[in-house]
């Protein structure tokens, strides 16, 4: 069982210097909040993850990096085919409350498609990760654990804890299923991977450095992702960067027998 190469190794080591700082960050209570242009929180911890993340890439690999808060302009990495890409801190709302569900995100994208893929969730003292034809894994009470580790008793949902909306209702009336888990940021894709969910819908609006990490863990567990508008994986560094709706879904799942309406 290839557990991982000396280059995910050295990433799961700063994604979990990045949760380090982060938790220290949100038990100092000192987390000056903004907002965004667009309306969405961020803090301190993100800013200091960030630098930290990109830093620390730099100095080990001397990869191009995008990450939330320091996008590349398309003109300058339309022809990168590798780089990686970041989410300092995914799930902000959930790090304000102080909720267990946020992550920090690290992918390592080649032509177009996630190859090597790390979230770590800092104060539950997990870290996922995966590369490409080497499974999926997650170090877990001072273990590490192939991926999946169980399977869902009938059709589970990983529901967001911000947003629920109607078309979420119809899917899951339309696909028979009446069991849900409410979880944020890229946690989803990893309860998908490790087999406590087997379906998340993503119609709200996701970013690339939401989803490319959770999507390669996800995808070596046995799982997959499928862009509803294309019914092909997605892929990475489009122009906006902006996520089409898809469906993740675990090992178990067939995705030909998913019934869907308008998403």
């Amino acid at each position: 069982m290839q557990k991982g190469s000396l280059m995910i190794d050295k990433i799961i080591s700063i994604a979990r210097e990045a949760g380090r700082i982060v938790v220290d960050i949100q038990r100092s209570g000192d987390l000056d909040v903004c907002a965004k242009e667009d309306g969405s929180p961020v803090t301190r911890a993100d800013n200091a993850s960030d630098k930290y993340i990109r830093d620390a890439l730099h100095d080990q690999f001397r990869i191009p990096v995008i990450t939330e808060e320091t996008t590349i302009d398309y003109s300058i990495r339309k022809n990168w085919n590798e780089f990686f890409l970041i989410d300092p801190l995914d799930g902000t709302k959930d790090y304000i409350e102080h909720s267990d569900d946020f992550t920090i995100n690290i992918a390592l994208i080649r032509n177009r498609q996630p190859v090597l893929g790390v979230v770590c969730v800092p104060v539950l003292k997990e870290i996922f990760f995966a590369e490409k034809g080497g499974g999926a894994f997650v170090y877990k009470d001072s273990q590490c654990k192939q991926l999946p580790m169980t399977t869902c008793s009938g059709m589970v949902l990983a529901r967001s804890r911000f947003h629920d909306l109607e078309n979420m209702d119809k899917f899951a009336h339309d696909n028979n299923i009446t069991q849900s888990l409410r979880m944020s940021s890229a946690v989803r894709f990893c309860r998908l991977a490790e087999g406590q969910a087997n379906l998340y819908l993503g119609v709200n609006c996701s970013m690339e450095w939401d989803t490319a990490a959770g999507h390669i863990i996800l995808k070596e567990s046995g799982g997959g992702v499928t862009d509803l508008q294309t019914l092909d994986e997605p892929v990475y560094n489009k122009q906006d960067i902006i996520n089409a709706p898809f469906i993740a879904y675990s090992k178990e799942i067939d995705f030909g027998q998913l019934v869907f309406s308008d998403a």
